[in-house]
């Protein structure tokens, strides 16, 4: 069986089991019940076909490509409308920079990420066109965008955000219009609520925004996001100015020998846009000078919000996450998605103003930096995520009649170092679980005695851990993975799991 690995493109093998875990479950891997699973399957009807017609890893390609092309597209369209770009050759440099970063490369893994992030330039396209061309169908093509921002909680309210700002701003200058079309604007926003109902539906069944619902953690501890703060963020402005990161990361920027070479060309694209703004400073229109400054403040403040570690920004973020539904912002480093869109709004705006017989030279400088800050990502994206890898060390697994079946992974420090030391075997074991109409959980070794274990049909845990644990039960070793680490042990006597209620 080919999947995709070092990513989030955990895709059943077969379509059938594709359907069946977007209309049963909410969440692949924990196996939560989703009785509205239904409404959500329109918003995946692309996917659906893709899975159909090439198979998981098809699927996997068209989501990978399609985000890129929609990014490309998306600041294509928002250079020449929103800021009014009529050089097409800055367009296209703008774009290509905007779709093919350090940033949304190093995010590329991240199913859905990269896609949310690149709708903010469309939604505020659409809000633009609609009070300009005083045509109030603009904000049903805001609504899709919005939905498609949904891939992430965290996407889709920075977007709903800004773009209920910009709306604001819209709207104060253009009064007479939401005056004469106040029906049309309560009758886009009962669509906007009827779009939504595949997530509302359900957040309202579980009755809560709280992530620990879908949690695969069957011990009742409660999660410290706000823990992932102090982890999760550039570190430095050096870092975060360098469009890179040091944690958490799927594919790597930079080698020992590559590093300076990625340094140099990204620090170059800064010398050349600093040029650009000194060279055009005093020729900057207005309204191009309110822009640029938009553009500059927001790049800023995103280092800023990245990094944490100037003017008790932690402290701020901290506060997000404490509000309801606030755990969208547990990590720093997701702020670094909207740095393409401002950088390269600069960028585009400044090129406008260079002098034509060298915008030819500065196209090709930008070009070189270009390739230096992407050549070394590139190849490691492509040799990690765009190369079909073979199950090695769970084919035994995915052999394996788990169907309707439990299982309970006990984790523990040793195992979990482990995990983390080879990743790509952790992707094959979830890709396994993912392909699987299995409800999967997690807990801690020294928290089993407050499990049922008996309740489980198949226990996993790593090396001998769970040899004296297993003893009161009718449990006996089944298998072995991954060169004797992983174990797997098989419920002889299956008990009904107790419940006070």
């Amino acid at each position: 069986m080919h999947f995709l690995s070092a990513g989030d493109f955990n895709f059943p093998f077969e379509w059938a089991a594709y359907w069946v875990k977007h209309f049963y479950i909410w969440s692949f891997q924990s196996g939560t019940p989703n009785p509205d699973g239904l409404i959500r399957l329109p918003g995946r009807l692309f996917n659906f076909m893709a899975f159909g017609l090439f198979g998981n890893v098809g699927a996997s390609y068209f989501y990978i490509i399609s985000s890129l092309l929609i990014a490309f597209f998306a600041f294509f369209y928002f250079s020449r409308h929103f800021l009014q770009i009529k050089n097409v050759s800055i367009q296209l440099i703008g774009s290509l920079f905007f779709a093919f970063n350090p940033i949304f490369l190093g995010n590329l893994a991240k199913v859905g990420l990269v896609l949310a992030a690149a709708m903010l330039p469309l939604c505020l396209l659409a809000i633009q066109a609609a009070f300009v061309r005083k045509k109030v169908r603009y904000f049903l093509l805001l609504l899709v965008f919005l939905n498609i921002s949904f891939l992430h909680p965290y996407t889709f309210t920075v977007n709903l955000l800004v773009s209920a700002g910009y709306f604001v701003f819209m709207a104060s200058r253009h009064k007479a219009f939401v005056m004469d079309n106040i029906r049309k604007f309560v009758f886009i926003g009962i669509v906007g609520v009827a779009l939504n109902m595949y997530f509302i539906l359900p957040l309202a069944s579980m009755g809560t925004v709280s992530k620990d619902i879908i949690s695969t953690n069957v011990t009742p501890a409660a999660i410290d996001y706000t823990a992932l703060v102090n982890v999760s963020n550039t570190g430095d402005f050096f870092t975060g100015f360098s469009l890179s990161k040091n944690v958490f990361k799927d594919f790597e920027f930079y080698n020992h020998a590559y590093q300076n070479v990625y340094f140099f060309g990204v620090f170059l694209f800064y010398i050349i846009l600093l040029g650009l703004y000194l060279h055009a400073d005093r020729r900057v229109k207005q309204g191009d000078r309110r822009q640029l400054g938009i553009f500059i403040a927001a790049f800023l403040i995103l280092i800023a919000l990245a990094a944490t570690t100037v003017m008790h920004i932690d402290v701020l973020i901290k506060f997000l996450i404490g509000m309801p539904g606030g755990w969208a912002f547990r990590s720093p480093l997701k702020w670094q998605l909207y740095i393409p869109l401002v950088l390269f709004g600069a960028l585009v705006v400044l090129l406008t103003y260079a002098p034509r017989k060298k915008l030819p030279l500065l196209q090709a400088g930008l070009l070189l930096t270009f390739i230096l800050m992407n050549g070394y990502l590139l190849a490691d994206v492509y040799k990690k995520i765009l190369v079909p890898r073979t199950l090695t060390n769970f084919a035994a697994l995915e052999r394996m009649d788990l169907d309707q079946k439990t299982v309970l992974f006990v984790n523990s420090g040793d195992c979990m170092d482990f995990m983390r030391e080879h990743p790509r075997i952790t992707t094959e074991l979830n890709q396994v679980f993912t392909s699987k109409n299995t409800q999967l959980k997690h807990v801690l070794v020294d928290n089993t005695d407050a499990v049922n274990l008996g309740s489980y049909d198949y226990i996993m845990g790593c090396k001998n851990r769970l040899s004296d644990v297993l003893k009161p039960y009718a449990f006996k070793k089944s298998q072995s993975f991954a060169g004797d680490t992983f174990h797997l042990f098989a419920n002889q006597m299956p008990q009904t799991h107790m419940s006070a209620l």
